[in-house]
């Protein structure tokens, strides 16, 4: 849950759904009036597999930001650096959708072949966006030096098949 400059309180989390007989949960995303007395907008969003969200700010703007993780190869994606589902059981997802909830603005999968997921998010004053959250992948896409602190998953051979946690950032 978080509240806005304008009081509107958001509220997300994951409600099942079914599809040709196929139960998974997928997103939901609530605002709610700043008296508290009526629904502002409710909306749903997914794909064919498991979504679930774990963090949600609202920027300057407004804008809602969501991120998670996903197991939905057709998970909704625009304006994405990365597209597709990286492969492991599930990728990290970051998403932007207006205030109104009425437009989705952004959406991006962030992981590799193996488990990924995002667990934190913070947006700063002029809506950059740090995901922060945990990775199986060795993979992991990370941006070459100078701009990424390590841009190589190191994880010594004892240590193999654990998580470590990358740190992502999003100019808007």
């Amino acid at each position: 849950m978080v509240v806005s400059s304008d009081g509107t309180t958001y509220i997300t989390g994951s409600a099942n759904s079914s599809f040709a007989g196929v139960t998974h949960t997928d997103i939901f995303v609530a605002g709610v009036n700043p008296s508290g007395s009526s629904l502002a907008f409710m909306t749903h969003l997914g794909g064919t597999a498991n979504d679930s969200p774990t963090a949600m700010a609202v920027g300057a703007s407004g804008a809602i930001y969501l991120a998670g993780a996903t197991s939905s190869y057709d998970f909704p994606v625009i304006s994405a650096p990365q597209a597709v589902l990286g492969g492991g059981a599930s990728d990290a997802f970051l998403l932007k959708l207006s205030a109104t909830g009425d437009a989705f603005e952004f959406g991006t999968f962030a992981g590799d072949i193996s488990t990924d997921a995002a667990e934190g998010l913070a947006v700063d004053a002029d809506e950059n966006v740090f995901l922060v959250g945990s990775t199986f992948s060795p993979n992991f896409p990370v941006l070459a030096s100078p701009r990424a602190y390590q841009s190589v998953v190191k994880v010594p051979a004892q240590h193999r098949g654990r998580r470590g946690a990358p740190l992502t950032r999003r100019d808007d």
